[in-house]
């Protein structure tokens, strides 16, 4: 279970994402990338770019479970930036 501080932080970069887009082709502005940061003992730091380059940081952490949050957001991500369909950042309720 993510804590609620985490899960609203990254609500409101999508939320920007969603509200600060400029549209491209298909009217909406995807994941492109995006980076973690582990600092040690326990934080971990998420960077995600859209194609229209709108840079978003989070902090996606659980108390002393780092490693497995790390993992959760690889395959989150992966699954968001290798869909077959385009997923709109701004479709929060699917992400979630």
């Amino acid at each position: 279970k993510i804590p609620m501080s985490s899960k609203s932080r990254l609500n409101k970069i999508l939320n920007h994402l969603a509200t600060n887009n400029t549209t491209n082709e298909n009217n909406i502005d995807t994941i492109e990338s995006y980076e973690l940061f582990k600092v040690p003992p326990r934080w971990l730091f998420l960077r995600i770019k859209t194609k229209n380059d709108i840079i978003g940081w989070g902090e996606p952490n659980l108390e002393g479970y780092t490693d497995t949050v790390l993992t959760a957001v690889h395959e989150l991500m992966n699954l968001l930036i290798n869909s077959d369909e385009a997923i709109d950042v701004g479709n929060i309720n699917y992400i979630w």
